[in-house]
This record gives structure tokens, C-alpha cells and sequence, in this order.
């Protein structure tokens, strides 16, 4: 699609053309984060916010802010993603946007988590679920209660995370989706762990595992690998 854009460009300087340039940037982008690429999916994404600039004038640029932003969480570079984010959730609440909103909040909410700042991750993750349920977006609620989950787990509440995190994964598994339900199994390898159970954590991890693999997501892939090896060292 990149190719053939760019081919199509030099002889027709149509809109259209361009927009699907900016939409096989973005694709771009999405994979290369998913291979763990940082570096190239940034590039990808700086080349779509340009077009996009041009050609809605600002007024559409709230989707590539936001996956810049993720970009920038991947590489510990919290304080720049929160302003990407935060740059993309004005343009949902300026639109009424509220699936937009509801993404955005989940995604300042994982940035809060990973500065350790959990009341605010709580906070963010809880008007994305609002949201979401406004307007049965069933991705975004699974999502925000997984999220929630995690938190609670963070802050010992064992009980409620576990609540929180079936919630999720109970949608995820009626809708099939691949990403979250593998998230769910990944999420519970920490909780077992955490409280004793290695068996299970066994278990979890290596569902994860071989579901990241054939998913291709070789950043989450390694993570898990990682949490085998240690759980592996563990019971000799």
C-alpha cells in the first residue's frame, strides 16, 4: 500500500492518494511497534502526522498523537508521551469523541502505572470505563477493567484485581480477541507468582508465551520468556 501510494503521488496529487499514504504510514507504524521497533515506528508515525497536518490543517491528528505517545511509554520516556496523549485527548473532547476519549484515558492511565503513580492510573482508567460503557464500546471496557486490574494488583488488593482481570477476559473471550485474551493470561502470571502458586504461573506463561509467539509480538514474547526462565529457576 506504501509503494503503490507513493507511485500513484508523483502523477496524481490528489487527496485521496495522500490519505492513503498517511493511513500505510500509520499501519506501518503499528507494526514496527509490535515487532518492538521503536526507532522505525516512530519515524513511520512523524511521516503520517506530516501529511495529516497538511491536509486536514490539525483537525485530524489526534489518532497519530496518541500512537506517538505509546511510542514514547515504550521507551520510558514518560514525561513526552503523557504531552502526546494529552495532545490527543483534546482533540476527543473538542470532537466528542468518546470512543477516542475513553482510548486516550486508557492510555494516560498505562503511562501513570508505569511512573508508579497509581491513584491517578486508577483515576484515568476509571473515566475510561466510564466512557466505554457509554457507549458499549466492549474493546475499551474490557480493556479499562484489566487495567484497573493490574493496578489493584500492584497495591496488594489481590482479591479485587482478580475480579477485575476475569471481568476483562470474559469479554475478550466473547468477542475472540487474540490480544486481549492473551494480555489476560500474560497478566496472570505476575498474580500466581505473587501469591505462591507456581503450578498455575507455569501454566499461564507458557499460554502466553506461545500465543505471543504466533502473534509475532516479540516484545511481550520476551517479557514472558523471561518470567518462565525465573519460574523454571525457581522449582530447579
Amino acid at each position: 500500500s506504501l509503494k503503490l501510494a507513493k507511485e500513484f503521488i508523483e502523477s496524481d496529487t490528489a487527496s485521496y492518494f495522500k490519505e492513503q499514504l498517511a493511513i500505510a504510514y500509520n499501519g506501518m507504524g503499528i507494526i514496527s511497534r509490535r515487532e518492538g521497533d521503536y526507532w522505525k515506528a516512530l519515524d513511520y508515525y512523524q511521516n503520517c502526522l506530516k501529511i495529516e497536518d497538511k491536509l486536514y490543517g490539525g483537525a485530524k491528528l489526534g489518532n497519530t498523537f496518541m500512537n506517538i505517545g505509546i511510542i514514547y511509554r515504550e521507551m520510558k520516556e514518560y514525561e513526552t508521551a503523557l504531552e502526546y496523549v494529552n495532545k490527543s485527548l483534546d482533540y476527543a473532547i473538542k470532537n466528542k469523541d468518546r470512543v477516542s476519549y475513553s482510548s486516550n484515558y486508557n492510555a494516560l492511565g498505562m503511562i501513570y502505572r508505569r511512573m508508579k503513580e497509581y491513584d491517578k492510573a486508577i483515576e484515568c482508567y476509571e473515566k475510561s470505563l466510564e466512557a466505554s460503557i457509554a457507549v458499549d464500546e466492549q474493546s475499551n471496557i474490557a480493556q479499562s477493567y484489566n487495567n484497573i486490574g493490574a493496578v489493584l494488583f500492584r497495591q496488594k488488593k489481590y482479591d479485587k484485581a482478580l475480579e477485575y482481570l476475569n471481568k476483562g477476559y470474559e469479554i475478550h473471550l466473547a468477542n475472540n480477541n487474540e490480544a486481549g485474551i492473551v494480555r489476560h493470561h500474560a497478566n496472570l502470571v505476575a498474580f500466581y507468582n505473587k501469591i505462591g502458586d507456581t503450578k498455575n504461573a507455569l501454566k499461564e506463561a507458557k499460554m502466553a508465551y506461545d500465543i505471543y509467539k504466533d502473534l509475532g509480538r516479540k516484545v511481550e514474547q520476551s517479557d514472558v520468556a523471561a518470567s518462565l526462565s525465573r519460574l523454571y529457576d525457581k522449582i530447579g
